[in-house]
């Protein structure tokens, strides 16, 4: 259960001693090292030539261990232990796009060797759920957004003929969740024109075997927010989709009000309506939700009108004291300088500007209720 690369580093000092004593261990204590090596690789950016990364340390591990293997042995390596390979691979950050050596396609590489070994009899099990489950989440990072959300597809497809129609168990249904939702996240930042149909798709299948859950929802809004191909009333679909949960998290509110704001001006009346109805309802609005408004006037409006809509918003944000950048800056995209002194006062617009800088040259009460106004009351404190 380490939290830091050092305690990661103890354990495989620790590990060292035992090999070094009892000579090759069992796979149980295998899976607990690669475990912890999986807990911490989104500690440290990724990098294939760095051998001190956590991923580099659990495949240079799993090479050694892969040579002690035997036909129909025991063995020091099971399914377990290939997952939690893969799921270092699938935490990994990468900054930069490594071609093969990158994340995924290590952790894909890993799924081969492991469904392999198990063909020609090194391995009593084949590629568990966990095994494709955290492949999938590799690709759905890939930094080729477009790639890696086809390969989270196919790979998806693949884990569905894997299970088949094994999905009684409870427990199985709830993991098959945490699998399909980040092939709905790719879609959400991939910029195919069908990425709202394919994604609509797996959502109905997620539907069909009742394993939903709130970020299910919300990937799915976040594709209707960011897609700029669809034909579609974005703001119409983002209704239907909050109507169909129990109590929708502000988050998912949040993004349907994106929705709304990428609505396409034939539908601007409705994505108005939708928007107005969404803002609402939402008990506690935050930063997000009246950053998002503003866009939809913004974005849906023009002339007098927008600006008397995005008053009204800006004002009861800064009422509540969560004024961040971003209601800065969708602020500053609705109205230039000059209107936003004839809408607010020069002291207003003063305030506006100094902000735009410096977020911490404004007023306290503007940022009393964001994170950055609790970091300045502890500090001052």
């Amino acid at each position: 259960n380490v939290r830091s690369l050092d305690g990661t580093a103890r354990i495989m000092s620790i590990l060292d001693i035992m090999e070094e004593r009892f000579g090759i261990l069992d796979a149980r204590l295998y899976s607990i090292v690669f475990n912890a090596l999986a807990q911490t690789a989104s500690m440290k950016d990724f990098d294939p030539s760095d051998q001190t990364a956590p991923a580099n340390m659990s495949v240079e591990l799993l090479r050694r261990l892969v040579s002690h293997l035997q036909e129909d042995g025991p063995g020091p390596l099971d399914a377990m232990c290939y997952a939690s390979v893969i799921k270092a691979f699938a935490n990994s950050v990468a900054t930069h796009d490594f071609g093969e050596l990158s994340p995924a396609n290590l952790a894909d590489a890993c799924l081969r060797q492991c469904s392999e070994l198990h063909e020609i009899g090194y391995l009593k099990e084949k590629p568990n759920d966990y095994c494709y489950g955290e492949t999938i989440a590799a690709w759905s990072r890939h930094a080729d957004v477009n790639l890696g959300c086809e390969k989270a597809e196919a790979l998806m497809k693949r884990f569905e003929a894997h299970v088949g129609s094994k999905t009684d168990a409870k427990s199985r249904r709830q993991r098959m969740t945490f699998w399909y939702n980040p092939v709905l996240f790719a879609f959400s930042k991939s910029s195919f024109p069908d990425a709202p149909e394919r994604a609509v798709a797996i959502f109905g299948r997620m539907q069909s075997m009742s394993i939903t859950n709130e970020r299910s929802y919300e990937n799915v809004l976040a594709v209707w927010a960011k897609n700029t191909h669809t034909k579609d009333d974005q703001a119409k679909r983002a209704e239907t989709l909050l109507a169909g949960m129990n109590k929708p998290p502000v988050k998912c509110y949040n993004m349907a009000l994106a929705a709304c704001a990428a609505t396409r001006p034939e539908f601007a009346a409705n994505g108005i309506r939708v928007a107005e109805k969404i803002f609402a309802e939402i008990s506690i609005l935050n930063a997000t939700s009246y950053s998002h408004m503003m866009s939809v006037y913004t974005n849906l409006l023009s002339g007098h009108e927008r600006d008397r809509n995005v008053r009204k918003v800006f004002t009861q944000c800064v009422s509540e004291g969560k004024v961040t950048k971003n209601s800065l800056d969708v602020l500053n995209a609705s109205m230039s300088a000059a209107r936003i002194k004839i809408n607010f006062g020069e002291r207003y617009a003063n305030h506006v500007a100094d902000g735009r800088e410096d977020l911490s040259r404004l007023p306290s009460t503007w940022t009393r209720n964001t994170k950055r106004g609790f970091n300045n009351s502890n500090k001052s404190n």
